[in-house]
């Protein structure tokens, strides 16, 4: 599959099943509206805290449904899956949380250092801190492509090492072609921002701006980033014994049609 037909599948994944995509843009939507609410609302302290419990349950059910996405992608199932087992999503979505935060704290530390620069230092810290910031933003570049890779291995052995496991992501990385995968980043980064682009311009909208775009946008462009990291990381896989052993699985008889 090359990478125009990804593209396209991904496109059409996210509503190959209109209720289950309905129901992921509800928990989108809980996840969304409460961060918008805080980010607004900062000073009123005890109803920030209160909807921060909201937040991070919908945060760790969305990362985890995610990780089932690129899982089921992995093995070619074209139907988005159901969306049960809470407590399982629950718990993938913590692993797919620590997993990110690995690859994200260095980066994440030298940004820091260059902001203190910027703000607290003399003329020269500023410029040190200025180039400091680009070295972060490059760092954030090489974590998220790492991570494109490591969340599919993941999913795929269904064991949180594997996504932590460089050699061998490394190897997938090159098996694919270090420009192509590169490219296939910028293609899908193009994407992505298009999409957040057209939220935010919904999101002008007074007050049921925000709801659609968290209800129906963003889940889509989550859930087509996901397909899109389960076709890549499937192309690896060709000459190997396809066999993943997923952390997340939906019995028949609990899904929802």
């Amino acid at each position: 599959m090359d990478m125009g037909d990804i593209i396209v599948n991904s496109f059409k994944y996210p509503l190959s099943n209109w209720k289950r995509f309905l129901l992921f843009g509800l928990i989108v939507l809980i996840y969304e509206l409460p961060v918008q609410i805080i980010s607004k609302y900062s000073n009123v302290l005890l109803y920030s805290l209160l909807l921060i419990i909201p937040v991070i349950i919908a945060y760790f059910l969305m990362m985890g449904y995610q990780l089932q996405v690129i899982g089921r992608s992995i093995k070619r199932e074209d139907e988005i899956p159901a969306l049960n087992k809470w407590s399982q999503m629950f718990i993938d979505g913590l692993k797919v949380f620590i997993v990110s935060f690995i690859y994200g704290i260095g980066p994440a530390i030298v940004l820091v250092f260059g902001l203190v620069l910027i703000l607290t230092g003399s003329t020269v810290a500023k410029v040190i801190g200025a180039i400091v910031l680009m070295i972060a933003f490059l760092l954030f570049i090489v974590a998220y492509l790492i991570l494109m890779m490591a969340l599919p291995n993941m999913a795929y052995y269904g064991d949180t090492s594997a996504g932590l496991r460089l050699g061998e992501i490394y190897r997938k990385i090159k098996k694919i072609g270090r420009l192509e995968y590169v490219l296939i980043f910028i293609i899908l980064m193009i994407v992505v921002v298009l999409l957040a682009f057209a939220a935010g311009f919904i999101s002008l909208i007074p007050i049921i701006g925000s709801v659609i775009a968290s209800f129906t946008l963003i889940p889509f462009s989550n859930l087509f980033t996901a397909r899109a990291y389960g076709l890549i990381y499937k192309e690896t896989l060709d000459e190997e014994v396809e066999n993943p052993q997923l952390q997340v699985e939906n019995p028949l008889e609990t899904e929802i049609p």
